[in-house]
């Protein structure tokens, strides 16, 4: 049987956004399973080459899910965290060229890093970086993320007030960048 490359990469395309989406929804069970059945979607993460700019955004949510299925995996973390590795490697590249796209992703992936390694403070940090260079950048989206992650960060590690301040900036960012159902959702997480 012959393979339809257009098909094929219609189908890479869709689960490039599906596990963007999952992503955002906080599903990462749906997201874990969309990465392993089309880890030709994420080929970046695997390949010995620097992405180029059209797998971006396939790279930073690529990166988010291996560092969370490294959290969340019974069995040894250490593809996924390498993987997960991997991604910010390729972030610390692109934002060393070109900070004003890449440094919030670049930090952002940083975190998560330091979350998968219990390194707490360093996350609270890095996080902060994600979403002050978010901000003064004008990315909107990443800011809410950054801000939805260093909430549930902070109420983990007992920080209420840091972790209700968090939530409601990534609330208040999600109706900004017109995510209307994603706050919502953010609203029923508030801690």
């Amino acid at each position: 049987m012959e393979l339809d490359i257009g098909s094929h990469r219609h189908s890479v395309g869709i689960a490039r956004i599906l596990v963007s989406a999952n992503t955002l929804q906080r599903d990462f069970q749906r997201t874990a399973n969309l990465f392993i059945r089309y880890q030709d979607a994420f080929a970046v993460l695997h390949a010995n080459q620097m992405m180029t700019g059209g797998e971006f955004g396939a790279t930073f949510h690529g990166g988010l899910v291996c560092c969370r299925l490294a959290r969340q995996e019974a069995g040894p973390p250490g593809n996924w965290l390498e993987l997960g590795h991997k991604a910010l490697g390729m972030f610390e590249y692109w934002s060393e060229i070109n900070p004003y796209n890449f440094s919030h992703c670049y930090h952002f992936l940083k975190a998560e890093l330091h979350v998968t390694n219990n390194e707490d403070e360093e996350a609270i940090s890095a996080y902060q970086c994600a979403i002050e260079f978010a901000q003064k950048n004008g990315f909107c989206r990443y800011e809410a993320l950054a801000h939805d992650a260093a909430s549930m960060l902070a109420g983990r590690t007992g920080r209420r007030e840091d972790a209700a301040s968090h939530m409601e900036n990534a609330v208040r960012l999600c109706k900004e960048w017109g995510a209307e159902g994603l706050s919502k959702q953010l609203e029923k997480h508030k801690p």
